[in-house]
């Protein structure tokens, strides 16, 4: 008969042994550590697309602000619903008809 604790023991030493297996074959494995001239290199590279991207995020940032100031100021100046309108006009008709008709049904 098998006890709890001798069950827990085989458990243990086979994962111990497996782990052996695992790291003898991981010292095999062949690392290759890139030289500190090529890791600089990489770092400057990498940096410098980061400043490129940032320079880009201000810059679209502003055009973002610019287009909604211009909408804004088109809003408020009627100029751009007068636009809206004249390409709906027709959208808009049906609906004048449709509120008069119905405005004369409730009378």
């Amino acid at each position: 008969m098998r006890t709890t604790y001798y069950i827990a023991l085989s458990d243990a030493s086979f994962f111990l042994n497996f782990s052996k297996i695992i790291f003898q074959r991981a010292k095999l494995l062949q690392i290759i550590y890139p030289t500190e001239e090529f890791q600089i290199h990489t770092f400057d590279r990498l940096i410098d697309e980061v400043s490129v991207l940032q320079d880009r995020s201000v810059h679209l940032k502003k055009r973002i602000e610019d287009l909604f100031y211009v909408l804004l100021n088109r809003a408020f100046t009627g100029d751009l619903t007068a636009s809206w309108r004249e390409a709906h006009m027709k959208k808009l008709l049906q609906e004048m008809e449709w509120q008069s008709s119905y405005l004369e049904k409730m009378k």
